[in-house]
């Protein structure tokens, strides 16, 4: 069976005498008409007996404008003749085109397959798949991820702000080759520039924090921010019970971290241009190669929010959060989502949205936000930021010491849905040698060896498994 129908077609060389050509037409090729020019298809695919003669084996449907030439003597290559001919008819035998077709799906299926265990293992964004009946091969791809990873370093601690880069670097960022923006209210001198630049490969910006983010609001009491300073201090561990040690108290730039990250982090000058942000502190450790993207599962997954685990937070540094909170969602309910996870924060909905609830009725699930992976389009909501200048303007930031982890939780629970929240658990990321989650993987230099690694459990279930159904009392 022919596979191609031969078109039949003749072409005026053009000379008075066309015995005189040697071998007339062995030059003769024809080229695909197409919107985007034309293309040389490679020879061969003609029949020519003579001028009048021709017959043209299609290799591709279409049309095709076929071109001969020849020179008088083969010798003078200077003198050639012309002709072309217009093939409009080419055409395939309806068996073989019927054929080709489910080869063609076969593997366009296989290719599929193939890409996604591909991007499984991987998290790649490229893939090729074969698409037509000439073999064209088409790159599909998705975009990547406009995404940036932000360290704010204390002047005290840029050194080990660097041994954590290297980390990174080593874990993963290598070749992820994500940027970097460190973050920093000191100058940086020239020498540690230096060191940074060549351990992140020149992908770390280093950038001012602006003083409308940083430090105290001029709208507050500054009498009563000396006082709490005196009042609250760090918790220490007595037992099971967490007590104000008069050691080592909040400063103003600690809370100013903390009412920065609840509310500014995201509008920073250096930060604005990403959509996707990875916050870190320089006190960590990734004991686990993350041999995958992090921000293309999220893409992927069309989660805006990241984690790796849930711890309580203290009730007595942010004793009127809950109540802040709380009626900020009794006079903002036209802004709040129908299915957002409110039971992660609150024991009892309805109350929390009637403006009623306080401290007792608030969960203190927290995510552990020194590792945090947000899409901007989260914090710049309307909802958030009426949430956060709600919050700003009721002063408990500095009054108390509100802390950013469980402003952002409370504002990711009614914000979000579960499934727009992703855990990751198999980093083994520590901070601050607390306990945290070491997998049993080839991958991971961490060895669960200690009851406290042993045991641990990252509670994020604790969010999957919240209820969203109100209280029988709303």
């Amino acid at each position: 069976m022919r596979a191609w129908r031969p078109v039949p077609f003749s072409l005026e060389i053009g000379v008075a005498d066309p015995g005189r050509l040697e071998t007339p037409l062995s030059n003769i090729g024809y080229w695909h008409e197409n919107k985007d020019g034309r293309y040389r298809v490679p020879s061969g695919s003609y029949i020519c007996l003579n001028a009048q003669a021709c017959s043209l084996s299609c290799e591709t449907v279409g049309t095709f404008r076929v071109r001969a030439r020849a020179s008088v003597c083969p010798l003078q290559d200077a003198r050639y003749f012309e002709a072309s001919h217009l093939v409009s008819n080419c055409r395939m035998d309806s068996q073989l085109r019927y054929r080709l077709f489910i080869i063609w799906l076969l593997a366009s299926g296989l290719c599929l397959v193939v890409f996604y265990l591909h991007q499984s293992a991987s998290g790649t964004t490229a893939w090729m798949l074969t698409l037509g009946l000439n073999g064209t091969k088409a790159v599909v791809e998705e975009p990547r991820p406009n995404a940036v990873i932000v360290m704010l370093v204390a002047p005290s601690r840029i050194m080990q702000a660097i041994v954590a880069l290297r980390n990174i670097e080593d874990r993963f960022n290598r070749r992820l080759k994500y940027p970097y923006v460190v973050l920093t209210e000191a100058a940086i001198t020239e020498a540690v520039r230096d060191k940074v630049a060549w351990v992140t490969e020149g992908r770390a910006t280093f950038a001012d924090l602006p003083p409308d983010m940083w430090g105290t609001p001029e709208f507050l009491d500054s009498d009563k921010i000396e006082e709490s300073i005196k009042t609250i201090g760090l918790f220490v561990r007595a037992g099971n019970w967490a007590v104000a040690d008069a050691r080592c108290r909040f400063s103003t730039a600690y809370r100013s971290m903390c009412r920065f990250y609840s509310g500014f982090f995201w509008r920073h000058p250096a930060i604005i241009q990403y959509d996707w942000i990875w916050r870190l502190d320089s006190d960590i450790v990734f004991h686990c190669d993350v041999p995958y993207d992090p921000f293309v599962r999220m893409q992927s997954a069309q989660a805006l929010y990241g984690f790796v685990q849930v711890s309580d937070d203290a009730l007595w540094v942010q004793p009127s959060l809950a109540g802040n909170i709380s009626a900020f969602m009794a006079t903002h309910a036209h802004l709040l989502p129908p299915d957002a996870n409110h039971g992660f924060s609150w024991r009892d909905i309805g109350k929390a949205l009637r403006g009623e609830a306080g401290g007792e009725d608030w969960t203190m699930r927290t995510f552990y936000n020194n590792w945090e992976i947000s899409h901007r389009t989260l914090w710049s909501s309307e909802l958030y930021m009426s949430f956060f200048e709600y919050l700003d303007r009721a002063g408990g930031f500095f009054y108390e010491r509100w802390g950013d982890a469980p402003v952002h939780s409370l504002g990711v629970s009614m914000s979000l849905r579960a499934d727009q929240v992703m855990q990751f658990e198999d980093m083994g990321y520590e901070h601050q040698r607390w306990p945290y989650d070491c997998p049993s993987l080839a991958r991971c230099t961490c060895v669960r060896d200690s009851v406290i690694l042993e045991e641990f459990d990252s509670h994020g279930n604790q969010w999957f498994n919240a209820s969203i159904e109100h209280s029988s009392e709303s």
